[in-house]
């Protein structure tokens, strides 16, 4: 009971680590929390990630991309040992705020990044712009050629203007299904 009243009275913190560390750092908050003995001050160290689709070439992958490079969220109780503690962790840079006050995060601004790292939206990323010139690989209007008029990054989708029937046809489709010729 006394646990969850501590965790209560936490908050959340973003810790400045050096960018691409940021796993290395989470992993030695670990190792510090269970070697000095403080699980009861703090609860979860977050790397605020994200799910990306990357289309390059027609081909599609995907990978978890950091949200903030080169920061972490800490979910604590700071006293002087916990303080102490984050600030001397290798790669570390301290917590975000002032030397002496660390600033914390709102539950409103956790909740934001939680929603975001839930994966139910997908953030796509394309080599392909307005005005490209590409092949069509899948779908009903497959082996086809067409220029981009549209490129709708959220949805994953372009409008690629088609020659058909003696004029330039509007088709949407989506990012993998095209390719830059």
């Amino acid at each position: 009971m006394e646990e969850i009243q501590e965790e209560k009275q936490a908050k959340w913190y973003v810790v400045k680590v050096h960018s691409g560390f940021e796993q290395v750092v989470k992993m030695s908050v670990m190792q510090t929390i269970e070697s000095l003995g403080l699980e009861d001050k703090i609860f979860e160290v977050v790397i605020p990630t994200e799910k990306q689709i990357r289309i390059k070439g027609g081909r599609r992958t995907e990978k978890e991309e950091r949200i903030y490079p080169g920061y972490i969220l800490v979910h604590m109780i700071i006293d002087d040992q916990t303080w102490y503690a984050i600030n001397n962790i290798e790669y570390s840079s301290g917590f975000l705020g002032s030397r002496t006050h660390a600033e914390s995060l709102s539950q409103e601004e956790v909740d934001v990044i939680k929603e975001r790292m839930r994966g139910d939206t997908v953030k796509h990323d394309t080599d392909l712009k307005v005005g490209d010139s590409v092949k069509i690989i899948d779908g009903p209007f497959s082996d086809l050629d067409g220029k981009i008029s549209e490129v709708d990054v959220d949805r994953g989708q372009a409008t690629v203007l088609i020659p058909m029937f003696g004029r330039e046809t509007p088709v949407k489709l989506d990012l993998f299904q095209i390719r830059s010729v």
